[in-house]
């Protein structure tokens, strides 16, 4: 079992023979090593999964939470049930068809890298210009989406994340909804 692996070997003691170079070994037992690889199934589905990180996915509404007056937040599960992989800090990009048109935003990841599931935290945008239209997005999430509707999906990116093998100190400062990048 296991793909694609590496492996390194270290001489014991090597001969030099002119105009050729045998080689033979005896399978002691295998390194623990290789058992880290997974089966040829995880491979097959790592690879699956990195030729759709970057296909719109289905993935349904499992649960939300009114968080405050203005702040939502919603559970996305993956149909087709694979784990969602994303560190902390990064967004994902959501579409959806509003009054016929396809609309595509990002938002923070409000959840844990360990959770089996997507959380956004999403807050109603409004205005108080009436030349200057409320959130499209915001407000049909808030006012349209309910448990058991589907929204699509691209796979998490985004730079701003934490380095958590630096021993630096950080300071991590958000107001509002912004705090969702720090949670």
């Amino acid at each position: 079992e296991g793909a694609e692996r590496l492996w390194q070997f270290k001489i014991d003691h090597g001969y030099w023979i002119k105009n050729a170079l045998p080689f033979r070994w005896k399978l002691d037992k295998y390194s623990p090593n290789s058992l880290m690889t997974g089966t040829w199934d995880d491979a097959r589905k790592t690879r699956q999964a990195e030729i759709e990180r970057n296909q719109w996915q289905d993935y349904k509404i499992i649960k939300i939470e009114q968080e405050s007056s203005v702040i939502k937040s919603f559970y996305l599960s993956p149909e087709k049930n694979q784990r969602p992989l994303f560190t902390a800090g990064q967004f994902i990009t959501v579409k959806a068809m509003i009054d016929n048109k396809e609309v595509i935003r990002t938002y923070t990841i409000s959840s844990s890298p360990h959770d089996t599931d997507y959380r956004i935290s999403v807050k109603r945008e409004t205005s108080n210009n009436e030349k200057i239209p409320d959130g499209v997005f915001s407000s049909y999430l808030h006012d349209v989406v309910t448990v058991g509707d589907t929204l699509q999906i691209k796979a998490a990116a985004g730079d701003f994340t934490f380095d958590t093998e630096n021993n630096r100190p950080a300071v991590l400062i958000a107001a509002g909804v912004g705090i969702t990048p720090m949670v």
